[in-house]
């Protein structure tokens, strides 16, 4: 198995193993937990692309990087979709819902008007949700790997 391909399943496995601890846990509906959650797997994320592009530079230019980096993403970002969306429909029914309604709640706290709450909360939904995990690891491992490039590639590791 290819680099790439490896820490790509890497990356995937391990933002889905927190992505479903963190409702195994009850935390889910708790904003500062998201926060923390974003925070994690996107450093999880930039050292997984470093560690893999670390492996592949000496056969690889500058361009050759970014691909890897797109691959690794990639394959990540179709598991983190995966994982999500088993987790947030199938694992967890109600995960959503839980989510929605301490969204509002924390919302309302801070005065805004239930139409506003409301419009923002329109459209969420299990797939919507691991779409956006999904595109955000692509694009995160993307860009990591075209800095990381700059240094780690054939002629410059």
């Amino acid at each position: 198995m290819n680099v790439p391909v490896r820490y790509g399943l890497i990356l995937g496995i391990a933002v889905s193993v927190i992505n479903l601890a963190i409702p195994a846990l009850g935390l889910h509906t708790s904003m500062g937990i998201s926060a923390i959650f974003l925070v994690v797997v996107i450093a999880i994320n930039i050292a997984v692309v470093i560690l893999a592009l670390r492996q592949t530079a000496a056969d690889a230019n500058y361009g050759g990087q970014v691909l890897n980096g797109l691959i690794l993403g990639v394959v990540g970002g179709a598991i983190v979709f995966v994982g999500s969306w088993l987790t947030t429909s199938v694992v967890f029914p109600n995960y959503m819902a839980e989510v929605a309604q301490a969204t509002r709640d924390t919302m309302a706290s801070f005065g805004l008007p239930a139409e506003d709450i409301e419009e923002q909360l329109a459209g969420a939904s299990s797939v919507s949700s691991a779409f956006q995990g999904a595109l955000g690891t692509v694009i995160t491992s993307v860009v990591v790997a075209a800095i990381t490039a700059i240094f780690k590639r054939a002629g410059k590791a």
